[in-house]
This record gives structure tokens, sequence and C-alpha cells, in this order.
């Protein structure tokens, strides 16, 4: 169910939310595996997290440069 929301929100939304959306999943799945089943992920799966959240951040600053270019 969870998945056939992903990909509605995916096909529906402006890209750059459902990108980010995409992007953090791993970030919230450790995240709530540590508070809903109380399992702390180990340090090696916080680098797939910080890795995608990375790319977000530099996806993100990609698309406010190339809109900003395209308006002037």
């Amino acid at each position: 169910m969870f998945f056939a929301l992903d990909l509605a929100l995916w096909a529906t939304a402006v890209m750059r939310s459902a990108s980010t959306l995409a992007n953090n999943k791993p970030f919230f799945v450790g995240l709530m595996s540590w508070l809903i089943l109380g399992r702390r992920p180990r340090a090696p799966f916080w680098i797939g997290p910080a890795l995608a959240l990375a790319a977000s951040v530099f996806f993100a600053a990609y698309l406010m440069m190339t809109d900003r270019g395209q308006h002037h």
C-alpha cells in the first residue's frame, strides 16, 4: 500500500518534492526502525542515508540554479 502511494505521489506530484521524498526514504526507515522496533541501526547503515541526503540537496540546488537561469 505504501509503495502504491509512493508511485502515485511520484507520478502526480511536483518532481522536486517527490524526488526529495524518494531520496530520503532510507533515513526514515532507519529512524522508524529505531523508534518503533527499538533496534538502532549500526553506523555503516547511516552511510546510505547520508549519501541520499547529500544527493537530494545537490539535486535541489541543481534544479534551483537551472530554473533561475531559465527565467532570466
